[in-house]
This record gives C-alpha cells, structure tokens and sequence, in this order.
C-alpha cells in the first residue's frame, strides 16, 4: 500500500473512532461513515476492499474498547455490542465501492 493511502486511511479511522467516542447519535456516524469510505475509495479505487472492512469496523473497535472500559462514551452500556460488528459496513461498502466507481467512470 502506498504511504498517501495509509496515511488517509489512519486520519480517516481516528475520525470515526473519535466522532464514535464523542457522539450517541447513529446516523451522523453512518453517514460519516459512508463519506469517509467514498472518500477513499474514490482516492484509491483499486484498495476498496481494504477501505471497506477498515472504515466498516472502526465503530464495532470503539464500542468494543467502552465495553471493555478502556475508555467513556455518552451512551449507556447496552451489553456486548455485537450490532455495531455489521450495521456500519453497509454504509462503509457503499461508500468505498460507490465512490471507486464514480472515479473509474471518470477516467
């Protein structure tokens, strides 16, 4: 992978940790979500698979790390967060295949 695509790939992670950490509200995290992943994937079309599981899987890891106290969010805990392991990679693959073919449509 190329240096720019990491480097944009780890901003756009701790974005979503960050906004997943300090906010309850689902769909502005979903939405989020789908742009940081269209974002990429219109940057580099041909790392849309990496772009999907990794923008897909950021929420589940943040609520994952409150469960297990390593840090606080505003929400209550509801148990093990076993939803947010697959809710978010729907907008994520939306986002990281729909803005890859929006560039290669470009071309």
């Amino acid at each position: 992978m190329g240096r720019r695509y990491r480097v944009l790939l780890a901003a756009a992670a701790a974005l979503l940790l960050w906004a997943d950490l300090h906010t309850d509200e689902i769909p502005f995290l979903l939405g989020l979500t789908l742009i940081a992943a269209a974002a990429l994937g219109a940057a580099e079309p041909r790392r849309r698979v990496v772009t999907w599981m990794v923008t897909g899987e950021v929420m589940f890891a943040a609520q994952l790390a409150v469960w297990l106290g390593w840090f606080s969010a505003p929400w209550p805990e509801r148990g093990f967060p076993g939803a947010a392991l697959a809710v978010p990679l729907l907008p994520s693959a939306l986002g990281a295949f729909g803005g890859a073919c929006v560039r290669r449509r470009a071309r």
